[in-house]
This record gives C-alpha cells, sequence and structure tokens, in this order.
C-alpha cells in the first residue's frame, strides 16, 4: 500500500528499505540493548561476588577473633558491647571497601558512557542504591 501511495504522487521517487518505525528503531537501538543487558548481567554478578567477599572478609575477620570475644565475655563484657565492636568493625572494612570501589568506578565511568543506555555512568542514584544494598546486605549478617 505504501509503494503504491508514493508511485500515485511521484512514479520517480526510488524506494528501498520500506519498514515500519518500531522495527527502524529496534535495528538501531538493538546492538546498544543487547550491550546494555550483557553489562547488566555482569554488574549483577559483580555485586553478587562482592557481596560473598565482603562476606567472606568478615567472616574471616571475626572468627580470627573468637578467642578475644570469648575472653571479653568471661571478663564480664555486655554481650551488646561485644556485638557494637564486631559491627563497627565490619562496619569500617565495608565503608574502606565502598570507596575503594566508588573511587575505581568514578575513575572507569567514561568507559562506561558509550555502553549504557538511557542511563548515565554517574547517575547518583544507582550510585547510592548499589552502595545501600551492599551496607544493608553485609551489615545485616
Amino acid at each position: 500500500m505504501l509503494r503504491q501511495a508514493v508511485r500515485e504522487q511521484d512514479p520517480t521517487l526510488p524506494l528501498f528499505d520500506i519498514a515500519a518505525m518500531p522495527d527502524v528503531v529496534s535495528r538501531s537501538v538493538g546492538p546498544r540493548s543487547v550491550a546494555s543487558g550483557i553489562l547488566s548481567a555482569f554488574a549483577f554478578i559483580a555485586l553478587f561476588l562482592s557481596l560473598l567477599g565482603i562476606y567472606g572478609v568478615l567472616a574471616y575477620s571475626t572468627g580470627e577473633r573468637t578467642k578475644e570475644i570469648g575472653i571479653r565475655l568471661a571478663l564480664g563484657a555486655e554481650p551488646r558491647e561485644t556485638m557494637r565492636m564486631v559491627v563497627k568493625s565490619g562496619g569500617t572494612l565495608t565503608v574502606v571497601g565502598l570507596a575503594t570501589g566508588l573511587g575505581g568506578f568514578l575513575a572507569f565511568a567514561r568507559v562506561l558512557s558509550g555502553v549504557t543506555y538511557g542511563v548515565s555512568p554517574r547517575d547518583l542514584a544507582t550510585i547510592v542504591v548499589a552502595s545501600v544494598v551492599l551496607m544493608t546486605c553485609i551489615n545485616t549478617h
């Protein structure tokens, strides 16, 4: 129908590669969409591995202090104070790790700008949400 309508208006007008607009848009955005999907998958894997790594470091550092914690409790330390000491130590390690990770992220944000679609690599909301997720998941264990 489109070819016939154009030929009625101007028979000398060349027609090629006729497609609906959604098809044209999907062809132009498709490769970037696939790259964004792969990047998102790797981001979720990285988030999981970072959670696992931080949990492992905290478990190891707490395990190394088991004798110290036992002696403190035996000498009359409040369990709440002992728990606060462990959480403070873990929180310090987590904050240092987050600061290091954010520094690395901001350093490589320019590389990510060519791959992301619809989101700025320096999107403050994304950075805050990822940091809060890490802090919440680690500090609740």
